[in-house]
């Protein structure tokens, strides 16, 4: 089964892969910090924030379709949780709509960010920049055993859907829910004992 949900558009030849991901990286919290204290001042910021993101996608040759697509299926998170502040008390209504199109402009930035460079690269420049141990390995299990989990998910969807003649009752998803669990759990377990057993001593080699 084949993925992509993280960096496909990662091992293109441009002139923003080849940028070092240590500059990489600081450029994007130097832009993202930015645009969220700029912004208070003004909305030209996010125009010319997101035409600076604009140039850098079209120099990336990664797909801008493809890039608005995957802001799409973050940013309804966003969306609900700056549409519960308009039944505050205290809204302003400013601060909210600024709010949302600066998430949306560092999200665009993240996503370019993953889909330029590596993910490997991109834990050695988090491990250059001094970002904590634990999180670095934990960033690394989780890119390499989403895509074991999301090949559980289809085969055990695949089977229900072959039992069920193409309809998956309701109550058939909760138990796939719960035998997804109990899996993942037990996978867990048997990649601890792995690990312990060839002697891993938290050092991931990048």
């Amino acid at each position: 089964m084949k993925h992509s949900f993280f960096d496909k558009y990662s091992y293109i030849n441009s002139p923003i892969h080849r940028i070092h991901p240590v500059i990489k990286i600081i450029v994007f919290f130097v832009f993202s910090v930015s645009v969220i204290l700029i912004s208070e001042s003004s909305f030209l910021i996010h125009i010319i924030g997101f035409f600076i993101l604009l140039t850098l996608i079209y120099f990336s040759k990664v797909p801008f379709v493809f890039i608005i697509k995957r802001v799409f299926i973050i940013f309804p998170f966003i969306f609900m949780i700056a549409l519960c502040n308009f039944f505050s008390r205290f809204t302003n209504y400013n601060v909210i709509i600024k709010s949302i199109l600066n998430s949306f402009l560092i999200i665009i930035a993240l996503i370019l960010l993953v889909e330029t460079t590596r993910f490997s690269e991109l834990l050695y420049g988090l491990s250059k920049l001094g970002f904590p141990k634990i999180i670095i390995i934990l960033l690394s299990f989780i890119y390499r055993y989403f895509f074991v989990f999301i090949d559980e998910v289809e085969k055990m969807l695949c089977s229900a859907k072959i039992r069920s003649y193409g309809k998956i009752p309701l109550k058939t998803l909760a138990n796939m829910v719960g035998i997804f669990f109990i899996r993942s759990y037990e996978s867990s377990e048997r990649i601890y004992f792995a690990m312990r057993m060839r002697g891993f001593n938290g050092e991931i080699k990048l």
